[in-house]
Formats: C-alpha cells, structure tokens, sequence
C-alpha cells in the first residue's frame, strides 16, 4: 500500500514539474540539489557533534565553497554553521547528562568543549540552569 502511494506521488509531481516554466524548473533543482548538500553535512555534524567540524572541512562535504556553505545554513537554519554545531553540541549534551552517567567533565570533553567552565556558561546560557541542575530535574 505504501509502494503504491508513492508511486502516484511521485507520478502527480513529476506531472507538476513538467508543467513548470524552464526558470521554475532550474530553480527547483538548485533547491533541491542544495538541500541535499546541506542534509549531508548536517548528517555528519549529527553523527558526532563533539567533532572539530570547521567550515572548510563541511564544505568540502558539500562540495561548495565556505562562504557559500555559510549563505545556504544562514538561508536554510537560520544560524551559521558554528552556532548550528554548538546547538546540536549542548542538544546532545544535555540528552547525555540526563540519561547518561558520566560526569560533567566527561560529558563536556565529549561534546567538544575545553572544559567544564566553558561547557557550563554555554549550557546556562542555552538552557537556564547549569548542567548539575540539569541532571538534577532529569533533564527537563
């Protein structure tokens, strides 16, 4: 059932993309290429956020150019990619201090930070409270 829904889907768009004016269809495709670009490298930040993950190494990921990875992120997230990184850093931190149980230094080493203080003013500054507090309320 689900084969067959995505079958007619994909025949109603491709019925829709081949009514498009050659601009719409340029236009599309550049999306749609970009997009993929950006899904991969936002795979690989995913896989290891704690990683050093410059803008030179992720644009090469994407095969584009640095200043044109940081237009695509600011044009797709909304954010650059160093604070795209640091975000999915402390997301990834945070599920660690609430179900995980190393300790503070551990989890902040891991997650790419030089050291607890550092990791604490972030995490304060994302989520309201220190990272204690944070395991403390369970994560929430």
């Amino acid at each position: 059932m689900i084969l067959t829904a995505r079958t007619l889907v994909d025949s109603c768009l491709a019925e829709v993309y081949s009514g498009l004016p050659e601009t719409e269809r340029k236009r599309l495709e550049s999306a749609l290429l970009h997009r993929g670009r950006l899904a991969t490298v936002l795979a690989r930040i995913e896989a290891d956020p704690g990683a050093a993950h410059p803008n030179a190494a992720l644009a090469a990921i994407a095969g584009v150019g640095t200043d044109h990875l940081i237009r695509l992120f600011r044009r797709h997230l909304g954010l650059s990619p160093a604070r795209h990184v640091a975000e999915r850093r402390l997301a990834s931190a945070a599920r660690a201090l609430a179900f995980g149980d190393g300790t503070i230094e551990e989890i902040a080493e891991a997650h790419g930070f030089a050291n607890r203080f550092g990791f604490t003013r972030a995490f304060t500054r994302r989520f309201g409270c220190g990272p204690a507090a944070w395991r403390n309320r369970g994560g929430s």
